[in-house]
């Protein structure tokens, strides 16, 4: 009772766990069968879960890869990952995990901000990648070798 949004924390394990923290405690680790969503399996991308789990999905993974560090996705960018969704489907599905997390989490107000053209969808709690998408925040060699041509003593 009286849990915020802004005290959680979903760090995403693999394709179909997360780790939930809140505040700072670890709450447990949870498949999308735990937190009540579908057991169908995404039919383009294989992502378990059905079509909610596999939006949150991709809220984590476009929040990262949309190039402006802790950015969020878009209408635009969502509705071009999922093949054949109209925006009206879209804001369906983005309206029914709203209401999955507040079963899932008891927490009744919506997990989102209001939507925002420039800002994308914005969620109120943390979403994390997976381990291996999240990388260490240090550059790595890509096994390619580096030629500075606009520093060479030619």
């Amino acid at each position: 009772s009286g849990a915020k949004w802004d005290d959680l924390v979903l760090s995403f394990l693999n394709a179909s766990e997360v780790a939930v923290r809140y505040k700072d405690a670890d709450v447990g680790t949870f498949d999308y069968e735990a937190l009540e969503f579908s057991k169908r399996v995404s039919s383009e991308n294989g992502i378990p879960g059905g079509v909610l789990w596999e939006l949150l999905y991709k809220i984590a993974i476009f929040s990262v890869y949309e190039g402006r560090g802790d950015a969020h996705p878009t209408k635009q960018t969502l509705l071009q990952s999922f093949a054949g969704v109209k925006e009206n489907a879209l804001e369906k599905r983005r309206s029914n995990l709203a209401t999955r997390l507040q079963s899932a989490f008891g927490i009744t107000d919506d997990p989102f901000l209001p939507y925002d053209q420039k800002e994308g969808y914005c969620l109120k709690f943390t979403l994390k990648l997976p381990p291996a998408l999240r990388g260490d925040g240090e550059v790595h060699r890509s096994g390619i070798s580096y030629i500075d041509e606009l520093n060479s003593d030619d």
